[in-house]
């Protein structure tokens, strides 16, 4: 929490640990142990202190064990020459508040809530000229109590949709209050994460709806540079109910800060790349009240901030969230703070640079003119969360994809998810969702697992699954057997809280359809056809129905819906294909997710229940799910030829009755806790209980 200066209380609980004297050392008191906490019994301890405003690094000390220890319920750090400390903010108690009074309520298609302004210690009046307020971005005319200072806020009769409220004030001295930002949902089913179904378009590569902006740059291959693709593309795509026929509720772009407009020398082959990706930002860290000279906040080639807004509205609109891409390991050197702050300990070694060393990823810089951010300086720290916050207020999205998240230390995680919880999250319904991209292999759960919890990241996208969908799906070079067992340790390995995201292929890898056809070729060289016979098809729609019957957010990766083919970086980043462009397997593969879309989101068992193990041999699969009493059974067949066997489902709490495959249609009967099931060669058929 914040503190106001005067008499600050910091207290400490852990009703686990024996500890008779403890004190707190801080840069305040020069870490002397002059600071005793008075012991409240049971584990519990409290100090008041007299700081004025600022922040100041301290500790907790076990003087008997001679034991320093970190603040464990106080997410903020500060570094004190390189040593990792708690954060104590303390603000100026004269500055005014902008105060959410009751939680908003939403009865039906109404919103009603309070806020109030509340002076500071000089006692300054509401300056009503300051005040601002807006829904959506959009000014707003808000019921005001000027006797007490309280804004009421009542809508009625809106439609489903996000509607995020923006307070703006200032006191008659000009002491500005923090901005308060309100956001509420009206839907008819209540949204969890757990019910995501995840699309990712890099924006580039997606649809040219807006040829004015194209702009590549000169003497680059059209395969590494920007080929068109803008928030014009995402707007008409949604209006073309795209992504609503698929399923999809969560939609991740590509980051909209602007990049370089030159090039720069691939990593690993030394070709020519534009910045078309937008993983070379120079505006990261812009905010109203800080712009950085000389750039945009949003790259020219996608369109503006405010059309950026449109395509959020308009997925809003259809209860869709949208998650942006957050670029905080590293900058281009084109960027204003390098040449501000390079020198400032804002960078990682700037004058000699450590290039591509893996086995140091927090120091490493991806290449040379990839400066890379020292979070440890406190003035970084809070340029980037300031920068996320406005982003978030500004433009009313619902989460971060964070980039190459093992190259940065959890103190930025951990700072981020904090403030998002102070500043974001004032509706405890609406929770802004942090999913981290950790490239490992199939055996480094545990890497994935230490970035996960409720102080840092909501969930990560899951490698290890990713390696076991392919091996098994795709290239058929493992068996049911071990996926079986490996998914079962996968689940049980993270904690309740985690929500994971399941894919079958990304920008960084090939692309799924190849690597079912087993022809992955080179991305400049020998790039990989579009296949016209089946059985690829086949296997990436098998690959699909796993995908969207196990824990966590199924991930599409543009094209892999209708199978899009593709080698490595940039040959994966072909432009998208739409309609009659698509062969007629492909044309099958996406009506087929389409369908899966439809299941998953028409069965909540599928999107919240345990996964319940009932059989496998090496090519038959069968599980199901039990939530609520929405009753699946879900049976994959690998063979090539039709599956025809009795499954017991007594596991699931099923004895007798009918059930509906919801795939093809008809339905089985269930006698004595068993079924029997028929399943076309190298297919899956799903289950509902009657």
């Amino acid at each position: 929490m914040r503190h106001t200066n005067g008499e600050i209380k910091v207290t400490y609980y852990d009703s686990t640990r024996t500890i008779e004297n403890l004190y707190i050392a801080g840069d305040f008191n020069n870490w002397k142990l002059t600071d005793k906490m008075e012991n409240e019994g049971n584990g519990r301890f409290s100090i008041i202190l007299d700081l004025e405003p600022g922040d100041y690094a301290y500790k907790f000390v076990d003087s008997d064990a001679d034991n320093w220890f970190l603040d464990p319920e106080n997410p903020f750090t500060i570094y004190d020459n390189n040593i990792r400390n708690s954060r104590l903010r303390v603000d100026d108690p004269r500055n005014p508040l902008l105060q959410l009074f009751d939680q908003p309520e939403v009865n039906g298609k109404s919103i009603s809530f309070r806020v109030g302004f509340i002076r500071g210690t000089d006692e300054n009046e509401l300056n009503e000229s300051s005040v601002k307020i807006k829904r959506n971005g959009v000014n707003y005319s808000v019921d005001f109590d000027a006797e007490n200072h309280i804004w009421t806020i009542s809508d009625t009769e809106l439609e489903n949709g996000k509607y995020s409220y923006l307070f703006e004030a200032a006191d008659s001295a000009g002491r500005k209050a923090r901005r308060l930002f309100v956001p509420v949902w009206i839907e008819d089913q209540t949204f969890d994460w757990r019910d995501g179904v995840m699309y990712f378009t890099l924006t580039d590569r997606f649809r040219d709806g807006d040829p004015s902006n194209n702009s590549p740059v000169a003497g680059v291959d059209s395969r590494a540079n920007w080929q068109g693709g803008d928030f014009e593309g995402l707007l008409q795509t949604l209006e073309d109910d795209y992504f609503d026929d698929l399923g999809v509720n969560v939609l991740w772009v590509s980051s909209i800060s602007q990049n370089t407009k030159h090039s720069g020398a691939g990593v690993s082959d030394g070709r020519q790349y534009s910045g078309y990706h937008s993983y070379w930002p120079i505006s990261t860290g812009w905010t109203e009240d800080n712009p950085l000279d000389g750039v945009e906040p949003v790259d020219q080639h996608f369109g503006d901030l405010e059309l950026f807004k449109q395509v959020v509205q308009e997925a809003h609109s259809r209860g869709i969230r949208v998650i942006v891409d957050f670029v905080v390991n590293h900058l281009h050197n084109e960027h204003p703070w390098w040449d501000e702050h390079r020198n400032d300990g804002w960078f990682y070694s700037p004058n000699n640079p450590y290039i591509c060393g893996w086995d140091q990823p927090i120091t490493c810089w991806f290449t040379g003119y990839l400066p890379d951010l020292d979070y440890t300086n406190l003035d970084l720290m809070n340029a980037m969360t300031d920068h996320a916050i406005w982003l978030v207020q500004e433009t009313n999205i619902d989460g971060f994809r964070m980039d190459a998240v093992k190259h940065i230390i959890h103190d930025l995680g951990w700072t981020l998810r904090a403030r998002l919880s102070e500043e974001i999250d004032t509706n405890k319904d609406v929770r802004f969702y942090m999913v981290g991209e950790t490239f490992v292999g199939e055996d480094e759960a545990g890497t994935i697992k230490e970035y996960i919890s409720e102080k840092e990241l909501d969930g990560q996208f899951d490698f290890p699954v990713y390696w076991n969908t392919k091996n098994t799906f795709l290239n058929w070079n493992r068996d049911f057997n071990t996926t079986a067992s490996r998914l079962q340790s996968n689940e049980n390995f993270y904690s309740d809280f985690a929500i994971l995201s399941n894919f079958m292929g990304n920008h960084d890898v090939t692309r799924a359809l190849s690597e079912a056809a087993g022809n992955t070729g080179s991305p400049w060289d020998n790039p990989p056809t579009t296949p016209t016979n089946e059985e690829p098809y086949k296997r990436l729609r098998l690959a699909w129905s796993f995908l969207y019957t196990i824990h966590g957010i199924p991930l599409i990766y543009y094209g892999d819906e209708f199978g899009m083919p593709g080698s490595g970086d940039p040959d994966n980043r072909r432009m998208m294909i739409f309609g009659n462009s698509l062969n007629t397997q492909q044309k099958a593969t996406l009506a087929h997710v389409r369908k899966l879309g439809a299941i998953r989101n028409g069965n909540i068992a599928l999107r919240r229940g345990d996964r319940i193990q009932i059989t496998n041999d090496a090519n038959f699969w069968a599980y199901g799910f039990n939530y609520e009493g929405n009753k699946i059974l879900v049976v994959l067949n690998r063979s090539d030829s039709a599956a025809n066997r009795s499954v017991n489902v007594s596991a699931l709490g099923i004895s007798s009755g009918n059930m509906t495959e919801l795939l093809r249609g008809g339905s089985i009967s269930v006698s004595g806790g068993s079924v029997n099931v028929s399943v076309p060669a190298k297919d899956a058929s799903i289950y509902r209980l009657d």
